[in-house]
């Protein structure tokens, strides 16, 4: 079934929530041992939902393209998802898992025109954020990036690490330890990076982000409560982002305001046609329900 809709719904925020979050776009999931990703009335949102936003460069459409589900021992899942957002030519696309508790990234590419696309992916999956999301909570992360696709299924590869104690920002698991939020530095002569021990294909990695708050604000599809999330990240190929997210627990990204900027070619037609920045305000969606 295919909902469609461009009214809010404007119900109180729901106490547990999992914030799927990509570079710009995602839902904020309610979730269950092995339904992750769910809304009131546990109704699943499944591959062909859709988003549409108005922009600062015209009309961005994302989609969710797959999702699969893998037991685990206890009754819980390890959840994996796919989406893209496309604009102007331009298509971002990302691999996400969702445990009990916590968003990972595992791959992100960049295409242009269907003629270009780069792939960086990430050994140990990069972490996206703690859920259900903190009311007040900041995380931090370190961790390796590859120039070049994942190679394998990553539900072949150990689940990510267990959560950490409460309070403490996550750390992968014999890993190196998180950096403080908001520092996308990496590491000093001490540990040297691996691009400079002569792996051109492997950087360093930081992410880092908080939560602003509850806020209430107005888009084209109508008025929403929505949680206010500021995320930053950076590695040594010369990606930087930095974005700031609104986000209604019941219908995923309400508004956003970012940079995203790639390094080499990719960073190069970005700044070119404008992609740097965007602003995205939500039109309309489409749930499908399965």
């Amino acid at each position: 079934m295919v909902e469609h809709a461009e009214t809010p719904i404007t119900g109180p925020p729901m106490p547990a929530v999992f914030l799927l979050l990509a570079a710009f776009f995602a839902p904020l999931v309610f979730a269950t041992p092995c339904s992750a990703f769910l809304v009131p009335g546990n109704t699943s949102i499944g591959a062909g939902s859709r988003w549409e936003y108005d922009s600062n460069l015209g009309r961005v459409v994302v989609e969710m393209l797959e999702r699969t589900e893998i037991p685990m021992e206890g009754g819980s899942c390890r959840t994996f998802y796919r989406w893209r957002l496309k604009v102007k030519g331009l298509a971002y696309e990302e691999l996400l898992e969702l445990v009990p508790g916590h968003l990972f990234t595992w791959e992100r590419s960049f295409a242009a025109f269907g003629v270009m696309r780069t792939t960086y992916s990430y050994p140990r999956p990069e972490y996206t954020m703690p859920s259900p999301l903190p009311k007040a909570g900041r995380w931090a992360w370190e961790g390796l990036v590859r120039d070049g696709p994942l190679g394998v299924a990553p539900h072949t590869m150990p689940a990510p690490w267990p959560p950490p104690p409460p309070g403490l920002p996550p750390s992968p698991a014999g890993g190196s330890p998180p950096l403080p939020s908001g520092d996308l530095k990496s590491p000093g002569a001490a540990n040297p990076s691996p691009r400079q021990a002569n792996d051109p294909n492997t950087g360093w990695a930081a992410a880092s982000g908080y939560v602003v708050g509850l806020e209430t604000l107005e888009v084209p599809a109508g008025r929403f409560q929505a949680y206010h999330v500021h995320l930053e990240r950076g590695d040594e190929f010369g990606t930087q982002e930095v974005i700031d997210l609104w986000v209604n627990p019941e219908i995923g990204v309400i508004a956003a305001e970012g940079e995203l900027l790639w390094g080499g070619l990719p960073g190069k037609i970005q700044r070119l046609i404008g992609l740097d920045r965007l602003s995205v305000r939500l039109r309309q969606y489409e749930l499908s329900r399965s």
